[in-house]
């Protein structure tokens, strides 16, 4: 786990303290256990690693990752939202203009409705059904964030309809995900299975300033002793 915040912090700017609350806030959002310590630190890397990529792939970098996470990890968790695309889903909001803690808070929102299901207004309802969306699929678990949101393409356009459904002040969001599904599965793929947060620090640690770091270090040493 040490290693990784050291690597996270090459990512930002040799901050290890962010770099100790970003991984510690993914981890906890999402109930990552600590019985098992190996375990646990491969989870760390894993998220680690997923966190670097979306970054690199979308605009929102990972000080706004972590603000975002703190507001929509456990309910992304609860949904069965895998943590790749809970990234991913943050990057398309952020686009959107949906940044840090507000696209968390956009996202819990959207899936919060989601989960919905039969307890939606009847009148939501009849729409939905009338528009040929199975309402089960919006609820379902098992399928995946991009899916359940795809299930919705059919009332993109009904604005007053997505009003109703996710409330006035989740509107766009919602039509931000539902229109961006295309991106949320490009960015899901982009984030996952990589090594990104290392081969990210092993370009930091080869530029000029991380390489010229140790020797200015040494010359303060020497000035120290000097006046000693």
């Amino acid at each position: 786990m040490g290693d990784c915040i050291q690597t996270t912090s090459k990512l930002m700017g040799g901050d290890g303290v962010a770099a100790a609350q970003v991984l510690t806030t993914a981890m906890n959002q999402y109930g990552v256990s600590m019985e098992d310590p190996i375990a646990a630190s491969e989870e760390m890397a894993r998220m680690m690693n997923v966190m670097a990529a979306a970054g690199q792939a979308g605009s929102a970098e990972l000080p706004a990752i972590s603000a975002a996470l703190q507001q929509c990890g456990m309910a992304a968790k609860a949904a069965n939202v895998s943590f790749e695309e809970t990234n991913a889903a943050i990057q398309v909001l952020d686009k959107a203009g949906k940044k840090a803690s507000e696209g968390g808070v956009a996202l819990r929102n959207v899936m919060g409705t989601l989960a919905k299901g039969r307890f939606l207004p009847k009148d939501v309802k009849e729409e939905l059904q009338a528009a040929g969306i199975n309402i089960n699929v919006l609820t379902d678990n098992s399928k995946n964030l991009h899916d359940r949101l795809e299930t919705l393409k059919p009332v993109l356009n009904d604005d007053a309809l997505l009003s109703k459904l996710f409330g006035t002040a989740n509107a766009n969001a919602a039509r931000a995900l539902i229109q961006g599904t295309d991106s949320l599965q490009e960015f899901t793929e982009a984030v996952t299975g990589t090594n990104s947060a290392t081969e990210q620090a092993a370009i930091v640690m080869d530029s000029y300033a991380e390489r010229q770091a140790p020797i200015n270090q040494q010359f303060e040493y020497f000035k120290i002793f000097t006046v000693c």
